[in-house]
C-alpha cells in the first residue's frame, strides 16, 4: 500500500491522484484501516471460524454414526423377526379390518 501511495506522489498525482483527491482519500488512514481489517479477519478466522467448522464436522460425524447405528438395528430386527418366524414363534401379520362404531356422544334421543 505504501508503494501505491509513493507511486501517486512520485507521478505528481496522475490519474490515480486526481481520483483520490476527488473522493477525499486520506492515504495514511486508508492504509491503517486496511491493516486493522486484516487483523480483525485473522482473529475472527482463528477464534471464531475454525472452532465453528470443527463443531460442525463433529456434528456431521455424530449424525453419520447415528444413521449407521439405526441401519444396524434395523438389520438386526429383521434378522430376529425372520428367526422367530422360522421357529414358529411369530405369525405373519394379517391386515385387520377396523369396524367403525357410531359416535355415542352425539346421539340425540
Amino acid at each position: 500500500m505504501h508503494a501505491v501511495a509513493s507511486l501517486v506522489i512520485a507521478n505528481g498525482g496522475g490519474q490515480i491522484g486526481e481520483i483520490a483527491r476527488t473522493f477525499g482519500v486520506d492515504w495514511p488512514h486508508l492504509i491503517a484501516q486496511i491493516i486493522s481489517f486484516c487483523i480483525v479477519c485473522i482473529l475472527l478466522q482463528r477464534f471464531a471460524y475454525k472452532p465453528v467448522l470443527k463443531m460442525l464436522e463433529e456434528r456431521r460425524q455424530q449424525i453419520a454414526q447415528g444413521q449407521a447405528h439405526a441401519e444396524q438395528i434395523k438389520a438386526e430386527l429383521a434378522h430376529t423377526e425372520e428367526q422367530r418366524r422360522k421357529n414358529g414363534l411369530l405369525r405373519p401379520r394379517k391386515a385387520r379390518s377396523r369396524r367403525f362404531r357410531p359416535c355415542t356422544f352425539l346421539r340425540t334421543t
